[in-house]
């Protein structure tokens, strides 16, 4: 959990376990639009070592409006079009990145696969890159909420493998799963009651949780993974 984060002290009730899973179904306005964020997880080569960071591809590209084929159709495409990240674009966006921050100064700490959205309903989808034994958990939802009171906001909560051009979409979790989508719809005002406190900076917590397959153990006895939660989180600056 980042330092500073929102929901790290959210209210929580002794007697009554909370629901932090994504809602399946979704029942408010069709969403219109999608926006694709791809997730990239590697080594980048500092003066001090080597540092393991995460990072979206296009961070910066606004929701688009859904094609005539749909989410799955976007999918596709986008799928399509993922190729491996040249180094040298690597390091311009990371030198890119830190001159923002040097500009911006000090302010909350963010996570690098924050989503900053306004507007109507989105399909956000969120497809694993790199490393490419990266993949959502088979066990758990791709996604959980770190507070119960921001489940009204989501929903449509999907797991989708496409291989050889072969799309499977599941509520549940599917072994080898490097996609899954939700919608999101921005609140008008901080959900309650009672509204959270200032701190929260207008922004919900989410869970996505995935696993680093690993080569077996024990002559290919021994299966091994390394399950890990990372946080991003859904902003709603101006809101």
């Amino acid at each position: 959990m980042a330092r500073n984060d929102p929901d790290c002290d959210a209210p929580t009730s002794a007697a009554t376990p909370l629901n932090l899973e994504m809602r399946e179904s979704w029942d408010g306005d069709p969403p219109k639009r999608y926006l694709i964020r791809v997730i990239d997880i590697e080594e980048v080569r500092t003066s001090g070592g080597p540092e393991l960071r995460a990072s979206f591809r296009d961070p910066d590209k606004e929701p688009t409006k859904l094609p005539a084929g749909g989410i799955e159709q976007a999918i596709r495409d986008a799928a399509r079009k993922i190729k491996p990240k040249r180094a040298l674009i690597s390091r311009a966006k990371l030198v890119i990145a830190r001159t923002k921050a040097f500009l911006k100064g000090t302010g909350p700490l963010r996570s690098p696969l924050d989503i900053a959205l306004r507007g109507d309903p989105t399909v956000i989808v969120f497809i694993l890159a790199r490393p490419i034994n990266l993949r959502f958990s088979p066990l758990t939802k791709a996604l959980t909420h770190k507070n119960p009171a921001d489940r009204n906001a989501y929903g449509g909560l999907r797991h989708v493998r496409l291989a050889q051009g072969d799309y499977d979409e599941q509520e549940e979790p599917l072994e080898d799963c490097r996609i899954v989508y939700f919608v999101a719809k921005p609140p008008e005002t901080p959900l309650g009651p009672p509204p959270p406190p200032a701190k929260y900076y207008y922004k919900h917590g989410l869970n996505l949780n995935v696993r680093l397959d690993h080569p077996p153990d024990d002559g290919g006895k021994t299966l091994r993974a390394l399950d890990i939660m990372i946080d991003p989180d859904i902003r709603y600056p101006g809101q």
